[in-house]
């Protein structure tokens, strides 16, 4: 998923997500705000696209562009305090593994002036001590690294789509 960290609201915001099928056949994309879905793509269902309202998200129609690798939406009229939050991107497979894979980028819609007083992280943020797959109770050792920025980085875990706690 490509998505910027910090959003104009004098701009759109373009968000992408890329993804290989590989063998498998792609059962929807799904995008989602702070938990709350806005936006279906399933290539064989009619309608093809569906939209939801979700408070500070307004799609841009001309913007938008999914396949069978990529799905690109672009969101319009962004407001400081209703647009900021978390953003993911949902691929899932058709039966019989309906697999799923997701990613989510924290974003920052502000008013861009010309003289802004912040420094974003260079890098992505990096996640180590991950396993591939984990039961029902076993306990998840994992660091999140961000690179130096002005405000710090804020890290939000979340599994299975539920924010957790972390000790640190």
């Amino acid at each position: 998923m490509s998505a910027p960290v910090v959003a104009d609201t004098n701009h759109n915001m373009e968000l992408n997500c890329h993804f290989d099928m590989e063998s498998e056949e792609l059962y929807a994309v799904k995008w989602y705000k702070d938990d709350q879905e806005f936006f279906r793509y399933m290539p064989h269902q009619q309608p093809h696209i569906m939209n939801f309202p979700v408070s500070g998200v307004q799609l841009a129609l001309q913007g938008t562009d999914c396949g069978r690798a990529h799905c690109k939406v672009q969101l319009t009229k962004l407001t400081r305090h209703h647009s900021d939050g978390a953003y993911r991107c949902e691929v899932s497979s058709e039966a019989p593994t309906f697999r799923l894979a997701a990613e989510t980028h924290n974003i920052t819609v502000a008013k861009v002036i010309e003289v802004f007083s912040a420094a974003l992280p260079k890098e992505k943020p990096r996640i180590e001590g991950l396993e591939e797959s984990y039961n029902e109770g076993d306990m998840v050792t994992a660091s999140c690294t961000s690179s130096p920025s002005d405000p710090a980085a804020i890290v939000t875990w979340f599994i299975n789509n539920q924010q957790v706690r972390c000790n640190t």
